[in-house]
């Protein structure tokens, strides 16, 4: 069981590049620490970074283990939040973005592990 101070995790994906035909997803993280109210506040030693990667990674090196980690109930919890479809066609941003804010919603709420 986790310990500690409430926390809620965000993540946003804002945007792709492409770099040697490759498109990169980039993500806005944030993990803030709640003061006793309903609303997150940063405080010094809350984290901000930005990070991405390939979909093909970001489908290997997690989507693929939250599936293995959720089993059966994957489908229920990610209802009508696909993850982004091969080859990347429209709309892969705005897909990648859904996915990662339910994932994100996820382990606030403490129903899956970080």
């Amino acid at each position: 069981e986790w310990q500690g101070q409430a926390s809620t995790l965000s993540i946003r994906v804002y945007g792709h590049s492409i770099i040697r035909r490759h498109t990169y997803y980039h993500l806005d993280c944030t993990l803030a620490a709640y003061l006793g109210s309903t609303s997150p506040a940063l405080l010094q030693g809350d984290a901000c970074w930005q990070c991405g990667g390939r979909l093909r990674d970001i489908r290997v090196g997690l989507h693929d283990l939250v599936k293995r980690e959720l089993g059966r109930t994957y489908s229920a919890t990610f209802a009508g939040i696909p993850f982004a479809r091969r080859l990347r066609p429209s709309g892969t941003t705005a897909r990648l973005d859904a996915w990662f804010r339910q994932l994100a919603q996820l382990v606030t709420a403490r129903a899956l592990s970080p």
